[in-house]
């Protein structure tokens, strides 16, 4: 028997809607390492080629935890997976492969590596109970139990455990595990049994006390594994039946979500952990405890509402704290070069509060401005020596503009900080919505034509821009950074937030988040949504 082993992911408090990833994998015969196999590179190649492609086209979603099926990654694969790891910023349980472990006198266990952000290696769970396919009459050749199994504490997903396969089927270690009032069961398997498991698996999401998440992971191969992979809950029926309805589901169990259908699927599923069983009673503003994103397939007959791929057409961006950094806002650059520090935010408040218009705020700025000698000069100076253009932004916007993409750039900021940061941005961008600085001969700061395309305006200059190409606002990329992007997150067809690691822009409504300095990771990513596989053949740093 095997005594558990708890691992403090050291989180003092985790989100309280986790977004996770069920990936069902198919390999052929000679892709799978069975006990004592070695899997040659070729091999090793064509199946890191069917996870990447899952990973890029999951990626947009900002997971916050991935897990794949029993033996579906060979231990050669490590180095790849653990680099995506860092990238996405998630927790990602990599299957399981067979060790020979010399510690214990030579033996053969099956271990799942679980990988951590900000962890030089995996951590291994083990499994306890063997199959009998992995038991074998010749003496010395069988793989034996484990002898550690790890329950996590405290880590960014909340408490969870990993099971290998046959340990789901033990009832009193399945019982030991659902004892620890986990917020997820992650069971990854390779069997022909995946009916089986949906009973075993539903009936334990039933009658948790708490609630628990279970995520089932089983690997599709010829005469092995089944597929079948599914996501169980306990939700309100008044959602469960939507589901079936959406053939996401055949609710057999009645806590099975959802269950793979095609060959290389996926799951995208947003988990609330406050509300891991609903209530008894429904209220008004109650909402679903579980969401599902984006799925491969659906059942035969049913409509998938995922995004189709490649349709975007158009890629706006903010400008200050997105393209420009080392500034909060033009504008509060002004307003410290000319000594203070209190006034805009008086202003702001103002505006916010309908007490001033925009262009009532931008002309008592320019009269600051104006009585503090403010000249063209200055502010040229100003941005040379305070402020830096984003990382690799050129190099970047080369990408973009010969893979197609139409750029523009909706601002609240300051058309000098756009001039004397990126000279010929009219190169870059069609269009430009900005505040237009106004000078006299002498260079001295004399008014300013306000943009109409700030806050609430941004959403409108993306519906004037959609206008214009005769395309609609779901095929626009948006790009901001902070409080006034809002409008323009929500209205685009896909919006990312793009910021230092610094800001916090926890409170903005987007797809993704970049916490970055290189524009490429930025183009990076617009390309993995747009066009995986063509991002998939540009990533060879990623272990292609």
């Amino acid at each position: 028997m095997i005594f558990p082993e708890y691992v403090d992911g050291g989180e003092a408090s985790h989100k309280e809607s986790i977004r996770g990833v069920i990936c069902q994998v198919q390999l052929t015969h000679d892709m799978v390492q069975a006990a004592g196999t070695v899997l040659s590179e070729s091999k090793v190649n064509a199946v890191w080629a069917k996870l990447r492609n899952t990973l890029v086209e999951i990626s947009h979603h900002n997971p916050d935890f991935i897990i794949f099926p029993e033996i579906s990654i060979p231990p050669q694969l490590e180095a790849p997976i653990r680099r995506w790891c860092q990238k996405l910023d998630c927790i990602i349980v990599a299957g399981s492969h067979y060790y020979d472990d010399l510690d214990a006198g030579e033996v053969t266990i099956s271990r799942s590596p679980i990988h951590f952000p900000g962890q030089a290696g995996p951590m291994y769970t083990e499994k306890e109970v063997i199959s009998p396919f992995e038991k074998s009459p010749i003496e010395g050749d069988s793989v034996v139990p484990g002898a550690k199994r790890l329950i996590f504490r405290h880590t960014k997903i909340g408490d969870f455990a990993v099971l290998i396969c046959a340990d789901a089927l033990s009832e009193s270690t399945l019982a030991n595990v659902l004892d620890e009032q986990l917020d997820f069961l992650f069971v990854i398997s390779c069997t022909p049994e995946g009916s089986r498991f949906h009973s075993i698996l539903g009936a334990a999401c039933k009658n948790s006390n708490d609630g628990i998440y279970i995520c089932y992971a089983n690997l599709l191969w010829n005469g092995h594994g089944n597929g079948k992979s599914a996501a169980f809950a306990v939700l309100d029926r008044a959602y469960t039946y939507k589901l079936r309805a959406g053939k996401i589901t055949d609710l057999e169990p009645e806590q099975k979500i959802w269950e793979a259908r095609s060959n290389n699927d996926f799951f995208v599923g947003e988990f609330n952990l406050a509300r891991k069983k609903p209530p008894l009673s429904k209220a008004v503003e109650d909402e679903p405890n579980v969401k599902i994103l984006e799925t491969r397939s659906v059942l035969r007959g049913g409509s998938s509402k995922r995004r189709t791929r490649g349709d975007y057409r158009v890629v706006a961006f903010d400008l200050d704290g997105t393209l420009l950094r080392n500034i909060e806002f033009s504008w509060v650059a002004l307003w410290r070069h000319c000594g203070d520090d209190i006034k805009w935010r008086d202003y702001l408040r103002s505006y916010r509060k309908g007490e001033l218009t925009y262009q009532q705020w931008c002309d008592a700025a320019v009269s600051f401005f104006r009585a503090h000698g403010l000249t063209l000069q200055d502010i040229r100076d100003l941005v040379a020596s305070e402020c830096s253009l984003t990382g690799n932004f050129e190099e970047g916007m080369k990408r973009l503009k010969g893979l197609g993409y139409r750029a523009y750039i909706i601002s609240g900021g300051i058309d000098v900080f756009l001039e004397a940061a990126i000279p010929n941005y009219s190169d870059y961008f069609e269009g430009v919505y900005i505040n237009k600085l106004l000078f006299e001969g002498s260079g001295l700061i004399s008014g300013v034509q306000a943009t109409s395309y700030d806050f609430e305006g941004k959403a409108q200059a993306l519906e004037r821009i959609c206008g214009n190409l005769d395309i609609s606002e779901r095929q626009c990329i948006y790009v901001g950074d902070t409080f006034n992007d809002e409008s323009a997150l929500a209205r685009a067809g896909y919006s990312i937030v793009y910021a230092d690691r610094e800001k916090d822009p926890a409170t903005l409504t987007a797809n993704h988040t970049i916490f970055s300095d290189d524009f490429e990771v930025l183009v990076d990513h617009v390309l993995s949504i747009t066009n995986p596989e063509l991002f998939a053949k540009a990533t060879k740093e990623l272990g292609g």
